[in-house]
């Protein structure tokens, strides 16, 4: 059997029928076929890694199709022509309130799907910002913020509640929630945690995680770079966007340094592309032993 684009949609969007509407330029027809199986329509149009693209029957003649430039366009244009995005058609309210407790993607898409079931969803969000990993661990120039508000408006738009600055076990408990009538609550809390590398030094003030550094700068806290040296350890995708965020800080240099071989580097190709386009250095082979400095 050979998988095609659908298949390899971990959504199992209907690939071939929006590009079909898209073609015909009913992009609202294409843009709710794509929302049926992800909400996330915009976000995905500007940060899905298109796995469909690898199974499209187009390379039989030629190469892939553009499946994610279709879908980020679809939303581009409905944005430039109408000013938001297309609002699902909600059941009536069924009087029963859910918590859905984060709103990283997970959290957003259980928050989706319950309330156009009818349900009353309210989303609580420990950070001072809706969206979970999607704004406090992607830049803004991989999914810009006042985008990213249109999405969230589709939410507002259906009913959707979200209450910010609330921590699970601080602010609210279980407990709590089953008392104020929340008939179900779906934890959605996420996995914002860092990776150590058990080395020495590590722990100067000066070296940060990945997570804990784009973090910091989507939260607006001051991160002064300018006119430093930066050097990256690791060669994935969050490495890569620590040194493309860097650069955008106005560091002196990035450097990037990871194990692996160029062909092997966990980041995907384009990224790497374009991390070296903006002059960063990416040296593969090297492994750190140990963090030199002081305390200062």
């Amino acid at each position: 059997m050979r998988y095609t684009c659908q298949n390899a949609c971990p959504s199992n969007v209907e690939v071939p029928v929006y590009l079909d509407l898209a073609r015909q330029k009913r992009y609202e027809e294409a843009y709710r076929v794509i929302q049926s199986e992800n909400p996330l329509v915009l976000t995905c149009g500007r940060v899905c890694n298109h796995p469909c693209e690898d199974l499209c029957n187009r390379v039989k003649i030629d190469e892939p199709i553009a499946i994610n430039g279709v879908k980020r366009f679809i939303t581009d244009v409905l944005l430039e022509r109408d000013g938001k995005l297309p609002v699902p058609e909600v059941e009536p309210g069924n009087g029963k309130k859910i918590a859905v407790v984060g709103s990283g993607p997970s959290g957003l898409s259980c928050a989706f799907y319950l309330q156009k079931k009818g349900y009353e969803v309210t989303v609580f969000e420990e950070a001072p910002i809706v969206g979970g990993m999607l704004v406090l661990g992607l830049p803004a120039y991989r999914l810009p913020r006042d985008k990213f508000e249109k999405e969230l408006d589709v939410y507002r738009a259906m009913g959707v509640k979200f209450q910010t600055g609330t921590k699970l076990g601080r602010d609210i408990t279980i407990p709590g929630l089953r008392d104020k009538g929340y008939v179900a609550i779906y934890l959605a809390v996420g996995a914002h945690g860092d990776r150590k590398l058990g080395i020495r030094g590590e722990d100067y003030p000066n070296v940060l995680s990945g997570v804990k550094f784009l973090r910091s700068v989507n939260l607006g806290e001051k991160v002064d770079l300018a006119g430093k040296s930066v050097v990256v350890i690791g060669g994935g995708n969050v490495a890569i966007d620590c040194a493309r965020t860097a650069t955008r800080l106005g560091a002196k240099h990035v450097g990037v340094y990871c194990l692996e071989k160029p062909a092997e580097m966990p980041a995907h190709k384009w990224e790497v592309e374009e991390c070296l386009a903006e002059s960063a250095d990416v040296d593969c082979g090297w492994g750190p032993m140990e963090i030199l400095g002081d305390d200062r």
